[in-house]
């Protein structure tokens, strides 16, 4: 299923609109059709959200369906091979 992220102030808590460029993969690209069901993204606070697609013009606009908070829950382990100082240096720097 393909996903979208939405800007936070186009969510609410029934519905959601979008209304930037997104629009041309969902109407042109992916072909959605009315009563089809996405998932969406808030652009912020990494909620999930099940949408169901009710208008497709110039503007998307649905009902959510469901939304789920999933917080993750691993870490990040980054192995580098030295290479010259001034690389390497940056590379720390942008690391910490």
């Amino acid at each position: 299923m393909t996903h979208f992220y939405v800007k936070l102030e186009n969510i609410e808590k029934t519905t959601f609109a979008i209304t930037d460029k997104q629009i041309h993969y969902i109407r042109n690209v992916h072909r959605f059709k009315l009563n089809d069901e996405i998932t969406i993204f808030d652009e912020v606070g990494g909620n999930s959200y099940q949408a169901k697609i009710n208008h497709i013009k110039n503007i998307v606009k649905g009902n959510i369906l469901s939304s789920s908070h999933k917080i993750s829950d691993f870490t990040v382990k980054l192995y580098i091979s030295i290479s010259k100082t001034n690389r390497f240096k940056c590379l720390i720097e942008k690391c910490v």
